[in-house]
């Protein structure tokens, strides 16, 4: 008895341990269904499925197995743990299975719901009519007789005429609407229904042309597309697709297509100063200019420019250009501001609106004393002397060259010439320095410089003579 009480707490422990440990915020797996009112129609009947999701979100696509038996009013929904109705289309006898599937939907706990839901549909075609005859129309010839209540017709000639049932005449469909809207390439906005007649669609500035391709409902119906598909226009283009029924109905679906204008940017911006001369000057920014770049910087500007030419190319006509901070620049940092606006073509869209900053940092002036100021002149003279002869470098090293080359000519002339001259002036030097440097002084009279030379030249000459005789005497 007691093993059996024992038995019986532990199953009653276990199962209290099991549901304490059982999550008690258990979500609900999300789920998707579908249903149909009637599962059999007739051609040209339509009817009804319900799509339904439960504890999901997300796209599902709803397509027919044959389009030729059954067409659903749209291609895909999006579902937020909700519902929606569904119209089925019957074009002819057949089956068909409406498909519903779950492309991009997930549960309450981000989980992937898949999988796909189906419906079979059986189409048939409607009974024949049958045609009821008209009366018939009896000649008789001869006489007839009447008898109580009854008649009798005796028909007598040579020929008897029989009545003809008339062919009832057929009737003509007056279905006028599109099966399939597509444009190739774009999804349509609101997604085609047969019932809907207008959409919507937005292109590129790049896109100049579409391709419309229309499929009709009735194979005796025809269509045609009004409208340029072709060269399409800046902003709105509106393509008509007029479908002609066989009984001469009509009807219109209508596409507005947008293309966007070219986006606006800004093909240059350069800035320039005007200097001491008057010359015009470029200044480089840094980074080097381009579109997806909106801040830029100059190098040390010069404390002597006060006003700065900015000049901004956009590519855009209508753009608008401002531009602030380029004038009465002060010390320190400045930023120019450079605000490039294209306005919208409507109310509802904003203006594009490119900004650029361009951050200038103007040099102090500096304080000029009077040692400042003589330095600056030496400074200038140098710079002047430098320039003049960087520009003038070969002319002043040839001519140099040339000056050297008459120096050195001359001075050969020179001795050649004064050759005795020379060598009197030798002997001169060497007598003096004798005289200076001898050990005993001996005092003698002044010596008539005058007549040394004469005498040095009546040696000279006589060397000369006893050379030319051919003797020589010590």
């Amino acid at each position: 008895m007691k093993k059996i009480n024992i038995k019986i707490l532990l199953l009653v422990c276990l199962f209290s341990v099991i549901s304490i440990l059982l999550p008690l915020n258990i979500e609900a797996v999300g789920n998707f269904s579908i249903s149909k009112s009637s599962a059999s129609l007739t051609t040209g009947g339509t009817t009804t499925i319900t799509v339904s999701a439960s504890n999901c979100a997300g796209q599902f696509t709803i397509s027919s197995s044959n389009s030729s038996v059954a067409t659903v009013s749209t291609s895909s929904v999006w579902l937020d743990n909700s519902s929606t109705t569904i119209t089925i289309t019957a074009k002819g006898a057949g089956s068909a299975n409406i498909n519903i599937k779950a492309v991009d939907v997930t549960d309450t706990d981000l989980n992937d719901v898949t999988g796909t839901r189906t419906c079979s549909i059986t189409v048939s075609n409607p009974a024949p009519v049958t045609p009821t005859n008209p009366p018939s129309n009896n000649n008789n010839s001869g006489s007839t007789t009447n008898s109580g209540s009854s008649s009798s017709s005796n028909n007598s000639g040579s020929s008897n005429n029989s009545s003809t049932i008339a062919k009832p005449e057929e009737q003509k469909s007056n279905d006028s609407t599109l099966k399939e809207l597509t444009i190739e390439g774009y999804e349509l906005y609101p997604t085609f229904d047969a019932n809907t007649r207008e959409y919507s669609l937005r292109v590129t500035n790049d896109i100049t042309k579409v391709t419309v391709t229309p499929t009709v409902n009735n194979s005796k119906a025809s269509y045609k597309i009004e409208g340029a598909t072709e060269e399409l226009v800046i902003g709105k283009n509106v393509i008509t697709v007029v479908v002609t029924a066989e009984d001469g109905t009509t009807s219109n679906y209508v596409i507005n297509v947008t293309r966007d204008r070219e986006g606006l940017n800004v093909q240059y911006i350069k800035i320039y100063y005007t200097d001491e001369e008057g010359n015009r000057q470029e200044l480089l920014l840094n980074p080097e200019f381009s579109t997806e770049i909106f801040e830029y910087s100059l190098n040390d500007l010069s404390y002597l420019i006060s006003k700065l030419e900015v000049e901004v190319l956009a590519n855009l006509e209508q753009a608008k250009i401002e531009i602030t901070g380029n004038e009465e620049l002060v010390e320190g940092a400045n930023t120019i501001t450079i605000t490039v606006t294209m306005p919208s073509e409507s109310e509802e869209e904003e203006d594009e609106v490119l900004t650029y900053k361009i951050t200038v940092n103007k040099e102090k002036e500096p304080v000029v004393t009077l040692m400042g100021r003589i330095k600056n002149w030496f400074k200038g003279i140098t710079g002047t002397i430098t320039t003049w002869y960087a520009e003038n470098q070969y002319k002043i090293i040839m001519g140099a060259l040339m000056l050297c080359s008459a120096c050195l000519g001359g001075l050969s002339v020179y001795l050649i010439i004064d050759y005795k001259k020379y060598r009197m002036l030798v002997k001169k030097v060497a007598e003096i320095t004798r005289m200076n440097n001898s050990a005993t002084q001996v005092t003698e009279a002044p010596v008539d410089l005058q007549q040394e030379q004469t005498k040095i030249e009546e040696k000279d000459q006589e060397e000369d003579k006893i050379k030319s005789r051919g003797r020589h005497f010590e």
